[in-house]
């Protein structure tokens, strides 16, 4: 499946996370959908998968440390129609 370098339509949603606190660091588990269409292409592709976060507090400010995004799976959606496909 192709890289996305410039997407035109994304719709993006990911769940509440969970956090867990420890002291002045803590960590985040969310799961993820995204849509996308490439520019150019009429191609929908669809993405499922979960972030996994570390925060660090520093100066009473909760900061993000580090990013972990881990896919699922990502497939062809089938062709894009804007609207609603009629």
């Amino acid at each position: 499946m192709k890289a996305l370098s410039s997407p035109e339509n994304v719709a993006h949603a990911a769940e509440i996370p969970l956090v867990r606190f420890t002291g002045n660091a803590a960590t985040s588990v969310s799961h993820l959908d995204a849509d996308a269409v490439p520019a150019g292409s009429d191609e929908a592709m669809v993405l499922s998968g979960r972030y996994e976060d570390e925060f660090i507090k520093d100066a009473g400010r909760w900061w993000l440390k580090k990013r972990k995004i881990i896919g699922y799976y990502a497939r062809s959606g089938g062709k894009y129609v804007l609207g609603r496909g009629e």
